[in-house]
């Protein structure tokens, strides 16, 4: 037999529930139970029901004592091997803190001091008490999946979806994979990724994330992904990844909570010395009260309830429309304190506005209409703002030899040429621009070789942005700051309407992420600062905050930037409330474990005592941790929510 196959069939004999001593568990005092758990294995349940069964019988039939021991350690070698196999690991690693090694000790104490039934009760309650954990967790999972990756299999069951392939699309039927519509027009719901009810108006070009439904009218799309690779596929995973990873919050705790076994081993010391000395208690009954602390001793119950507190808080998040990447930056932005907006795509609309043509070489009217024909056929925002601006009839057959060379135009317009674009296009081509033409966000023109003028743009202040940026102080936020490339006047203007003091201004994408560091630097110790970008946002500015929110990732496509949050909707509304979230479930995990170390506490005083029996302070451990699981599903409540506030 090779090492790995010995490695197999020990793997086999601990049980599939032993957590691994290292390795990405590591942190955690048991592995958790996912939404794919199945339950316990049939020989589990084999086992569970036999240990039960020998212990009935020693309570129904007429048997010495001797064979009631031997029946009751069988009970316990059945229900707990696997317990006391991994205590042995425990012991091995040097890890004391697991309720394995604790209970296993305890069922130990209870044969040896008379209490054999205490002791054929511990590992078969312990076993219980882990099913029924894991069956909660689960459970809430589960129930949670939906919003974090719904079922996209509506109306296309036996159908192979593979990437590029064109797929047609009618009322009531979901979108399978990552689509661009084809051709047709339709309303589809994405409520399920935004948080917006609204239905959206999609046509030709218009990418669909999988999960979304048509609710009116038929197109044909494009599938670009597999079904597994779907964007929301990814959020959920990137989440559920995320969830399993400790926050500095549960790695306190575990400090924390670290002396409560070392404190109940003193506290059984203390009791073995004064009971029996004092004569209140014979030795055999000491030894009862230690076993009943012992079972209680572990911090795991504590502990694992707080991923699932964070995991439900993760899937609060989702119904606000936000894709929070984990529970590290679900904490970290419970404690947010400044929030840096870019400003093109979160503060402004993602469309420009003409907001004045500068020219002296034709009147206003004739420069614009000439601009509009020259960029008829552009589909870039620019092109469609300067032809919205028109607003006359374009006679495209006025209009030939058009290119478009990133994002500026070459095109002839009835027989004259015309160059449209940046002042550094024209450059590059050659064309002496006077001085004093700069504007940071303008389209210049040439007629024939000569420069003919210029189209300002502005940007309008979104219809969201302005309750977002005073909303923030509701949330515990003190600084609000704005940076951006863009030039100081634009600048200076957005950050005026939205009452904005502290802004930057034509800040290359390093210039911006050390003014992130910077502000982060000059903020108290343990605050975070959050930056809020777009997907034309610079790398550096998330990668210099503490936690990145990107506004309109659907505009990603089926790709994903180096952001912490991702806010489906292109607008800045679910900000306040997945802040609020955030706080709710730190505060959530706050009350979660002060209230069962408490508890736990109690259990002890009262073992110490000699009120509380082994059995009854294992069952009450349980139901309070479990209780604190199903607990944690109220976090996804709206109603409590609003109750809370």
């Amino acid at each position: 037999m090779d090492n790995k196959e010995k490695q197999s069939f020990w793997e086999k004999l601990r049980g599939p529930g032993h957590p691994e001593i290292q390795g990405a568990n590591a942190a955690r005092l048991r592995p958790l139970a996912g939404e794919d758990y199945v339950g316990p294995g049939f020989i589990m349940m084999i086992r569970l029901a036999v240990a039960a069964a020998l212990i009935v019988l020693t309570t129904l039939l007429t048997l010495s004592d001797a064979v009631v021991l031997g029946i009751l350690i069988a009970s316990a070698a059945v229900s707990g091997y696997d317990l006391v196999l991994n205590a042995v690991d425990d012991i091995k690693a040097r890890c004391y803190l697991r309720e394995s090694l604790l209970v296993a000790a305890a069922a130990v104490i209870a044969f040896c001091s008379d209490w054999p039934l205490e002791g054929a009760l511990a590992p078969l309650i312990l076993q219980l008490t882990l099913l029924l954990r894991d069956y909660v967790q689960s459970g809430m999972k589960h129930s949670l999946a939906a919003a974090m990756d719904p079922s996209v299999s509506s109306g296309w069951d036996g159908v192979e979806i593979v990437s590029g392939a064109s797929l047609t699309v009618g009322p009531n039927m979901s979108f399978p994979a990552d689509c661009v519509v084809s051709s047709g027009e339709a309303y589809a719901d994405f409520s399920f990724l935004t948080g917006d009810p609204a239905l959206r108006s999609i046509g030709p070009g218009s990418f669909t994330p999988a999960g979304c439904k048509c609710a009116d009218g038929t197109v044909t799309v494009q599938a670009i992904s597999e079904p597994d690779e779907a964007i929301c596929t990814k959020f959920a995973n990137a989440i559920r990844a995320g969830a399993e990873e400790p926050t500095e919050t549960e790695r306190k705790w575990s400090r924390l909570t670290k002396p409560l076994v070392p404190a109940a081993l003193t506290l059984c010391a203390i009791l073995l010395i004064a009971l029996p000395l004092s004569g209140a208690e014979l030795l055999s009954t000491t030894f009862h009260r230690v076993a009943a602390i012992l079972v209680v001793a572990s911090p795991a119950s504590v502990l694992l309830t707080m991923p699932s507190i964070y995991y439900a808080g993760a899937a609060a998040a989702r119904k606000k429309g936000a894709a929070i990447m984990g529970a590290q930056p679900l904490e970290k932005l419970s404690d947010t304190r400044a929030v840096v907006f870019a400003k093109s795509g979160t503060l402004t609309e993602r469309t420009d506005t003409v907001a004045a043509i500068r020219t002296d070489k034709m009147d206003p009217a004739t420069f614009l209409k000439v601009a509009a024909h020259a960029e008829a056929q552009s589909r870039t925002e620019t092109a469609q703002a300067i032809v919205a601006a028109y607003g006359g009839e374009i006679d495209l057959s006025l209009v030939q030899n058009f290119r478009e060379l990133n994002g500026s135009v070459v095109v002839t317009v009835d027989g004259i040429p015309i160059l449209l674009g940046s002042e550094k296009f024209l450059r590059q081509a050659g064309i002496d621009i006077p001085d004093g033409s700069y504007a940071p966000a303008a389209v210049h023109m040439t007629v024939s070789g000569i420069y003919a003028g210029r189209i300002e743009l502005s940007e309008a202040v979104s219809h969201d942005a302005v309750e977002t940026v005073h909303a923030l102080s509701r949330c515990g936020v003190e600084r609000v700051a704005m940076v951006t490339g863009d030039g100081r006047g634009p600048s200076s203007r957005i950050a005026s309407e939205l009452a904005i003091d502290e802004y930057y201004a034509e800040c290359s994408p390093a210039e911006q992420g050390k003014k992130i560091t910077d502000m982060k630097s000059r903020l108290a110790p343990n605050s975070t600062l959050a930056f809020v970008g777009s997907p034309e946002s610079p790398d550096e500015a998330f990668h210099a905050a503490d936690v990145g929110i990107e506004i309109g990732a659907l505009a990603l496509g089926n790709g994903l930037r180096p952001a912490d949050v991702f806010i489906l909707g292109e607008t800045t509304e679910p900000i306040v409330p997945v802040l609020d979230v955030a706080k709710r479930t730190k505060r959530f995990v706050s009350f979660s474990v002060i209230g069962a170390v408490c508890v736990k506490l109690a259990l002890i005083v009262l073992a110490a005592a000699g009120i509380a029996p082994l059995w009854f302070t294992l069952v009450v451990d349980a139901c309070v941790s479990n209780g604190l699981v199903v607990n944690a599903l109220s976090l996804v409540s709206d109603k409590k929510a609003a109750e809370e506030k």
